[in-house]
């Protein structure tokens, strides 16, 4: 079964409008998917219409970066009540610390001699939820690197001369944001994420794993699966697509029929739930 439930738009910090996002995914013979932009649903509503126009299955999702040791970990979001006020009301909190922080980063960038400007940063971002992979964009498009990956590395990354702590959001307050809207908190890239403590997270509430992902090798892959059974986890699978990362897929993840009606199940239980 082929099927993604983790897209990026240019509404976060994808390249692709969600429009041509949509249409890229269908090329791709992807029918079930979702979009998961940072902090960010904005992007939805056209990509909704659009897959309907298509025949496709869209679940609405979302990606809230949180803070972990000395680390990150991602928690996305599916099924959730997009109208919640307490989870809009999150959301435009995220995005606005994003602003605070990426100006920061500018700054400190500017005092080691690079040529940026916020305005330019801005224009790359859109309307979307502005993060460090535009600001590594721009520090390409200077020449200044010669990647996003490069960016990271050499300025953008935890301790680089170019790093900002964001405000600190826990995965504890992400999962309980989700839950309260309704929706079906997991986490995302578990292979990516340095110490995680994924039994931690299950007893505060995290209720799925991103088991098949690109950077999963096989034996990660089955020890997810092994971890998801066990704790009766929703499994999901998504390969991350951006646009702008020289490791991405294209979009569209191959997994068991079994794990695509588990999650078609639990999608439809949880909307059952929100309506009663």
């Amino acid at each position: 079964m082929n099927l993604d439930f983790h897209l990026h738009t240019n509404f976060s910090d994808g390249i692709l409008s969600p429009e041509k996002l949509v249409e890229k995914v269908h090329q791709n013979g992807v029918n079930f998917f979702s979009i998961t932009d940072h902090d960010c649903l904005e992007g939805i509503p056209s990509a909704q219409k659009k897959a309907e126009s298509l025949g496709m299955t869209l679940i609405p999702g979302v990606e809230i970066n949180t803070d972990w040791k000395d680390g990150e970990v991602h928690i996305l979001g599916y099924g959730f009540n997009p109208e919640s006020p307490p989870f809009q009301k999150k959301l435009e909190e995220q995005r606005f610390y994003r602003l605070q922080r990426l100006k920061a980063m500018i700054e400190k960038l500017q005092s080691i001699g690079l040529d940026l400007e916020e305005s330019r940063v801005l224009e790359i971002a859109g309307n979307g939820a502005v993060g460090r992979p535009h600001l590594a964009l721009a520090l390409k498009e200077k020449n200044y690197v010669a990647s996003v990956e490069e960016a990271f590395e050499k300025y953008l990354g935890y301790g680089k001369q170019g790093w900002v702590p964001r405000s600190k959001f826990t995965p504890q307050e992400a999962i309980n944001l989700i839950s309260g809207a309704g929706g079906i908190p997991v986490l995302a890239h578990p292979g990516r994420t340095k110490n995680v403590e994924i039994e931690s997270l299950i007893l505060s509430g995290l209720k799925g794993i991103e088991c098949f992902y690109p950077k999963h090798t096989p034996d990660l892959t089955r020890k997810l699966l092994e971890i998801a059974k066990k704790y009766d986890l929703v499994v999901t699978a998504g390969s991350d697509y951006h646009g702008i990362n020289s490791w991405e897929k294209e979009p569209g993840m191959q997994v068991p029929e079994e794990v695509f009606l588990n999650l078609q199940r639990r999608l439809k239980e949880g909307a059952l739930t929100r309506n009663e």
